[in-house]
């Protein structure tokens, strides 16, 4: 059993140590490469973030990192702890190789595919466009993991594209009832009255 003088002393150093780490927070940025920073909330610096801390976390995430120092006195970030992260829903493309089966997401910074567990997939097939979500966040194992919310069709599917662009942006594709109601009430001359009040710019 620890004496309470050598417990104090324990404590001591936990606190030196502790107080002697250069800590941090900050939002990731990725990049195009699997490397990425972290802009310090700080000063709005941005610290580099290897590929390998990169594992851990989304574009977006907020994070606390730890800063360390390399032989040229240059910073990089270490993540500690993940706060908050952004990124829940979003879109994708399904995409296979070998037997693993993933998601490549629609989102600016995320360069990684997310795997898809087989019971996560809803019979979606290689090539669909999807609308996921995350399941599982990297921070802890380095390996996310998403779930498909909606099918939305493939390449070959008419009018893709707009459907695609309607889910991304989450675009109404409906009027409200009061501007429904407004623009039934529109007749020939109400708008040739209501356009003699109007500037064409055009």
């Amino acid at each position: 059993m620890l004496k309470p003088d050598a417990l104090n002393q324990l404590k001591q150093l936990k606190k030196d140590i502790q107080d002697s780490r250069r800590l941090d927070h900050g939002i990731i940025k990725g990049t195009p490469s699997r490397f990425g920073f972290v802009t310090l909330a700080s000063d709005g610096r941005d610290i580099y973030v290897s590929a390998e801390e990169m594992q851990k976390v989304f574009p977006g995430d907020q994070v606390e990192v730890e800063l360390h120092s390399d032989d040229s006195g240059k910073d990089y970030a270490s993540i500690i702890k993940l706060i908050r992260s952004p990124l829940h829903q979003f879109n994708g493309r399904y995409v296979v190789k070998g037997n693993a089966h993933f998601v490549e997401p629609d989102v600016p910074g995320l360069s990684r595919w997310l795997f898809l567990p087989p019971d996560k997939r809803r019979k979606a097939k290689e090539g669909d466009y999807l609308v996921c979500h995350v399941c599982q966040h990297p921070i802890r194992s380095g390996k996310p993991q998403a779930a498909v919310l909606q099918i939305l069709g493939n390449a070959d599917t008419l009018g893709i594209e707009r459907t695609y662009v309607i889910h991304k942006y989450g675009l109404e594709t409906e009027w409200d009832k009061d501007s429904q109601t407004q623009a039934n009430a529109l007749d020939e001359p109400l708008i040739a009255t209501q356009a003699s009040t109007r500037q064409d710019a055009r």
